[in-house]
């Protein structure tokens, strides 16, 4: 690595075209096509958006397409930020490629920097056989001397002592090269790049003053005085908070704003430090409700936010608001009206994507990779839909209010072409979600055999009917299993010779004593499940688990639940869990009470929750019906 004196240099560009800072541009190589480095500490003035241009050549070597040029900020922090740009401008006639990336300004006194790397032959610079036994000799003696006075090995520790000596002895004496040119790349000649220049600007704004700035600082930028500030903070406190403020708060920003004008600040430096002092207090920052000393009602302003955060994941708008100052929100009919407003509103999607989010696992979907060579048809196309499939399915069912059964079973699906390719449903084609009938032959309906599920509680490379079981009980019944003994064990994979299916596999398990009595109760929802396959694909035969296609048998499904429904169809399975539709509705009604008041639910909740499975009776079990009570119960209303 080295600075080059009169070489490459880096500026940056304040926007109103000034520039500021320059320093050296640090050039460097290595196997990984690192090729320069800008250490930017100090240069980047705050957070936001910034134009990047590179300006050089590239000699394209045997290589003979272009190369891809790529700009990494603060890498390996949780500020990273990584854009990449074709490249083709020649050493003869350099050009300038230019890219916009996000460069948060990080906190005082953090080291930031600026990389460019490129994507040269892999490998073509590597470490030399030399260096690489060095550093097995050393670092690898370390480990070994620790372990081995780790166990009281004494004699072992000098020995090792002296070969480590030996190998620093060894490794500070050699004078060879550390890297070298991978043998077999020695006749290729790789790509090379050629830097000029770099340069920022920013930061980038579409409009200045933003939006944020104009609806803050609502008369305009010329009056730059306390009483302005003052009349802006009694304007923007209330909306902060959510409620009315006392002069006292007001004052308090307004003293602090004051005093940083009087150590010298501009007007609006110091108004930052006023509203960073509002954006991190408790005010912002929770939802400020009475304490635990004493129960009372939510007042109206309470009630409002408690509301909005449960069906928006936001602040109040101004109806919200409005109702709240004129003391009206608490009124049945008014609050029963927004309720509905709220479900209505575009912003109602906070609600599926929070909730759902969390009781269906979507957020976990994806996290399961297939094996390649097992699910050659699983691509990101197919994970990227059923992610979506959860959340459009949920939506439909609280803007159509449709019944809460409708998870178990139903007769339609949310499904695009790549979905219904998957699913064995024709007629579908785009990307987009929309609503299908379904018919008999395509065995789906409600969350058993969403592709997302399914390949969630798989392992990637099999079915495990046990993790189905579970999640079935836990997130449809709440109702979770109790943990494995100690010493139970786990269900084994086939041996070498052995060709056993799951369900065999299971009833080994399940000879076992320790692992009989839960088992037998848990297993039927998981066996239930088995006609879907890792990747949530339709199947009658056991496929995988080193079942060739023309051996592979049929699968069994059948089975009893703990409440004595037999089943032998997956749609059986489906009809005996909706004869349980009253526990159904006892559970989802716990999980969304829990969500509502953002508080684990208990035994005196208990009254609670039954009131609103006998809502959902009296209502075809409708979700919106479900909502509206909970909204109008104490445990939403009081604190």
């Amino acid at each position: 690595e080295q600075k080059i004196p009169g070489g490459p240099k880096a500026h940056v560009i304040t926007e109103d075209g000034v520039m500021f800072s320059q320093g050296d541009i640090y050039l460097r190589g290595d196997q990984r096509g690192r090729i320069a480095q800008v250490i930017v500490d100090g240069l980047i003035p705050e957070d936001g958006y910034y134009k990047i241009r590179v300006r050089g050549g590239v000699d394209l070597g045997a290589r003979g397409e272009p190369i891809s040029l790529t700009i990494v900020y603060n890498s390996g922090t949780p500020q990273e930020s990584i854009v990449e740009l074709p490249f083709s401008a020649s050493i003869d006639d350099p050009g300038v490629v230019e890219a916009t990336m996000f460069l948060p300004r990080g906190a005082e006194g953090q080291r930031r920097k600026i990389i460019l790397l490129y994507n040269h032959l892999p490998e073509y610079i590597v470490t030399t056989d030399e260096n690489n036994q060095l550093f097995r000799d050393t670092a690898g003696s370390v480990g070994k001397i620790q372990r081995a006075r780790a166990a009281g090995q004494q004699a072992v520790v000098e020995k090792l002592q002296a070969f480590l000596d030996d190998a620093k002895a060894r490794a500070k004496a050699w004078k060879g090269p550390m890297r070298q040119i991978n043998p077999k790349y020695s006749d290729i000649e790789p790509p090379r790049f050629f830097l000029d220049w770099m340069e920022f600007e920013g930061p980038v704004r579409e409009e200045w003053p933003p939006e944020s700035h104009q609806l803050i600082f609502y008369d305009g930028d010329e009056i730059r005085d306390l009483k302005y500030a003052r009349r802006v903070i009694e304007k923007f406190l209330p909306r902060a908070y959510r409620r009315p403020v006392t002069d006292e708060e007001i004052d308090r920003t307004v003293d602090l704003i004051a005093a940083e004008m009087t150590d010298g600040k501009s007007f609006y430096s110091a108004f930052r430090v006023g509203l960073a002092r509002i954006l991190t207090s408790p005010g912002f920052m929770f939802l400020q409700e009475p304490s635990a000393a004493g129960s009372r009602n939510l007042n109206d302003y309470e009630l409002a936010t408690r509301l909005s955060y449960f069906l928006w994941s936001t602040m109040p708008d101004s109806e919200l608001f409005s109702h709240a100052e004129a003391g009206t929100l608490s009124r049945p009919e008014v609050l029963q009206g927004q309720v509905t407003r709220l479900l209505a509103d575009p912003k109602a999607r906070e609600f599926v994507e929070n909730f759902a989010g969390q009781w269906l696992h979507v957020r976990e979907f994806g996290s399961i990779m297939p094996a390649e060579n097992l699910y050659k048809e699983y691509d990101e196309a197919l994970e990227k839909a059923s992610k979506e499939e959860a959340f459009a399915f949920f939506e439909v069912i609280l803007r159509e209010d449709l019944p809460i059964t409708s998870f178990l079973d139903s007769d339609f699906a949310m499904v695009n072409e790549r979905l219904a390719r998957h699913y064995g449903i024709e007629g579908v084609e785009g990307d987009a979600l929309r609503r299908v009938s379904l018919k008999p032959e395509h065995h789906r309906g409600g969350v058993f055999g969403m592709a997302g599920l399914m390949t969630l509680l798989a392992d990637g490379t099999r079915t495990l009917p046990v993790r189905r079981a579970a999640w079935v009980v836990e997130n449809l019944f709440n109702d979770p299993s109790p943990p494995p003994p100690p010493n139970a064990g786990e269900v084994q994979p086939n041996t070498e010779g052995e060709n056993l299916t799951v369900r065999q596999r299971l009833e080994l398990h399940r000879d076992e004593p320790t692992c009989a009595s839960c088992h037998a109760a848990l297993d039927p929802y998981g066996l239930a499940l088995e006609n879907y396959d890792a990747i949530g694909k339709w199947r009658t035969k056991q496929n995988g688990e080193g079942f060739r296609s023309n051996e592979a048998p049929d699968l069994v499904i059948e089975g009893e639940l703990p409440g004595g429904q037999e089943f032998s169809s997956l749609e059986d399975f489906k009809a005996a869990l909706l004869e349980e539709k009253d526990a159904f509705a006892y559970a989802f009604s716990e999980r969304m009470l829990t969500y509502a008041l953002g508080r684990p639910v208990g035994f005196s909740d208990r009254d609670t929750i039954q009131s609103f499975v006998s809502t959902l009776q009296s209502n075809d079990f409708k979700i919106q019906a479900l909502i509206k009570a909970i909204v109008a119960s104490e445990a939403f209303q009081t604190k």
